[in-house]
Formats: C-alpha cells, sequence, structure tokens
C-alpha cells in the first residue's frame, strides 16, 4: 500500500472517537485474520461484518466482534476487502464519517454502478495493508490517546458481554419448546464444537448464537 495513504488512514483511526473495521473476503488468506485482531486490539477498533458477508475474518466470539452491526455512528470507517461495505439505509455510516477502502480493486472496476462513495481508495492486498497500519499506529500512540482507546475498548467490552448474555438467556428459555427453536438448537452446539469442527452453514440468516 501507498505509505501515505495508510498513514492518513492511520491518523483518522487514532483520532477517531467511534471508529468500526468492515470485512468481508479479507478471511480468504488466513493470515490475516490474527493480523486484524492485533491492529483492532491496539486501538480497540470493532469489526462489523459487510452487507456480503463471504468468508471468516474475525473472530466471532472476540470482544470487539459485533456481527451486522449498524454503522450510523461511525466517525471513520475502514472497509477492507468489502464489495458491498453496507446495507444503504438507516445503518450505513452517516455523510460525515471518514470512509477508507483498501482493496485489491477499490474502485470496483468492473461493476459500472458502483455507488458506494469513500474520502480515500489504497490498492492493496489486505493481510499488507492491516500489518503497516498497525506499525504506522504503533508509531503515534501517546499516553493521552491509549486512555482514550481503553475507553473505549471498556465500553465495547460491556456491551458485547452484555448482548451474548442477553442472547444466552434467550436460549435458555427455549429449551423445552417443540417444535425446537434454533436458538436453542445453535446455544447447545456452541458448547459442544471446537476448532477441530468445521460448521457448514446453509441458512438464509446467519443463527443468533455463533
Amino acid at each position: 500500500p501507498a505509505i501515505e495513504a495508510a498513514r492518513a488512514i492511520a491518523r483518522k483511526l487514532i483520532g477517531a472517537e467511534n471508529p468500526f473495521v468492515v470485512t468481508s473476503t479479507s478471511g480468504r488468506n488466513p493470515a490475516t485474520v490474527p493480523a486484524l485482531v492485533k491492529l483492532c486490539e491496539l486501538l480497540a477498533l470493532p469489526v462489523a461484518n459487510s452487507g456480503f458477508k463471504a468468508y471468516h475474518c474475525f473472530p466471532k466470539r472476540h470482544p470487539l466482534y459485533l456481527g451486522d452491526y449498524p454503522l450510523k455512528e461511525a466517525d471513520v470507517v475502514v472497509a477492507i476487502d468489502a464489495n458491498v461495505p453496507w446495507t444503504p439505509g438507516p445503518k450505513a455510516p452517516p455523510a460525515s464519517a471518514y470512509v477508507a477502502v483498501i482493496d485489491i480493486d477499490p474502485v470496483r472496476m468492473r461493476i459500472p454502478t458502483y455507488e458506494f462513495t469513500a474520502d480515500i481508495r489504497v490498492t492493496s492486498d489486505a493481510l499488507r495493508a492491516i500489518e503497516l497500519l498497525t506499525q504506522l499506529v504503533e508509531e503515534e500512540l501517546t499516553p493521552a490517546v491509549r486512555a482514550k482507546i481503553e475507553a473505549r475498548r471498556e465500553r465495547w467490552q460491556t456491551f458485547t458481554s452484555g448482548r451474548r448474555a442477553e442472547w444466552n438467556a434467550y436460549a435458555e428459555s427455549k429449551a423445552n419448546d417443540d417444535p425446537i427453536d434454533p436458538a436453542y438448537v445453535t446455544y447447545e452446539l456452541a458448547k459442544v464444537i471446537d476448532d477441530n469442527c468445521i460448521v457448514f452453514d446453509e441458512t438464509l440468516q446467519t443463527p443468533m448464537i455463533d
């Protein structure tokens, strides 16, 4: 990636109050997953799914993973390998948000009706861009910024832990339903599957419990 473009994005992320990363297909390279975790933990940067989720890009049990979360309060959004970064409408980022797009084809030359605007577009492999952003952010973090980051980290950890507790309570309340409730099925499956399991999901909607 172009160093000055990456530096501009890094500085926007450092100065942001409510930044987000949006992912879709960066996980086709498994090495991007731990790299993105490192960057997001450095900045307490939450990850949201794009309008079209194609690959596993970020650990779903991580406290910074928000899933299909609206971007309406975002002030900075970094879309990485996302053809459709969000669904237009009330869940899209506000017009005032700074939007950065990182992709091998950041302008979508093959989509003549492409209408997702951005403030900056960077042509780059996802892994290299993530690693460079991490390096640049580490170089410019100050004690004041670190304090802001810790406050944001605590906020998102509280949110995601509370949300998961609500999901679990809902699933447990469906334990005796007939027919069996999908939320209870996924809740019980989550107890027994591990990293050696392969899960095929052919549903039209992502299950509530991961």
